[in-house]
């Protein structure tokens, strides 16, 4: 019997026409995804990072990377969680930015790369408002809080050679004003912004020396890999941008009354 192969040919025609169709479509939507960025944030840091009423994260970490997003053609995808966490989810390739003014160190570029920094706040001692202490060559036997694991433990650690200094280190330090108000701790190493807001909300009777101990350097870390180092050139092409057209100035005054995007 002939057969007539006309009808198969045609359905077979067909079938590798919407093959091609659903191939198309899969990589549109892999397009697409390219242009989301993963970014963590504590949201937990006025005015660095926080949430409004409406649980909307705001904050100069969060606006600085909205703008470079924007700039860049990118929509974010907030995650919030600890900073553990989030350096953790960095490293791990699940998120591939940390909007948490993180700071340049020598410790951390040796697991990674930084961005050019935007902000550069000055680091202060938080201590009761009728103290002479300023300097760290003030704080032999004396006890100073830090974050646990920070730069700043980092910092007093590395300048504390002989062990003159007491250094306590708090996982929260949400109680470090009471216990610098009931003596239990003598100054708190911290940046003057995060510093004054910590004071304000506790209604104590403290002040931020306004010595400045060191200037540190707030940027994007990114790991040492080559999605990290594409990113990474991308961000600082974005900053440059948005320094010389004022946007980071503008933010930083938005938040801390003062230009913190300018090294001093």
């Amino acid at each position: 019997m002939k057969r007539n192969w006309l009808p198969i040919a045609a359905c077979l025609l067909f079938l590798s026409a919407c093959g091609t169709s659903a191939k198309t479509t899969e990589t549109r939507t892999a397009d697409t995804s390219e242009k989301t960025l993963t970014v963590t944030t504590a949201g937990l840091h006025f005015p660095w990072n926080y949430k409004e009423k409406d649980n909307t994260l705001t904050g100069y970490d969060v606006e600085v990377t909205t703008a470079v997003a924007e700039k860049l053609g990118y929509q974010i995808d907030w995650v919030t969680t600890d900073f553990s966490s989030q350096m953790a989810q960095l490293e791990a390739g699940r998120a591939d930015a940390v909007a948490e003014h993180v700071a340049i160190t020598e410790k951390r570029k040796e697991t990674y790369q930084f961005s050019r920094p935007y902000a550069y706040p000055d680091i202060e001692l938080m201590v009761t408002k009728d103290s002479t202490l300023k300097e760290l060559t003030d704080l032999k036997g004396k006890k100073v809080a830090v974050a646990l694991g920070s730069f700043y433990e980092d910092y007093i650690r590395s300048h504390n050679p002989e062990g003159d200094i007491e250094v306590v280190t708090y996982e929260d330090t949400s109680g470090i004003p009471n216990d610098i108000s009931y003596g239990r701790v003598d100054a708190y190493l911290n940046d003057k912004i995060s510093g004054e807001e910590k004071i304000k909300q506790s209604g104590l009777a403290l002040k931020m020396t306004g010595v400045s101990i060191f200037q540190a350097e707030f940027a994007y870390p990114f790991p040492k890999t080559e999605q990290g180092t594409a990113l990474l050139k991308q961000f600082d092409q974005a900053l440059e941008e948005l320094k010389a057209d004022g946007t980071l100035k503008k933010l930083s005054e938005k938040y801390f009354s003062e230009d913190l995007s300018t090294k001093s």
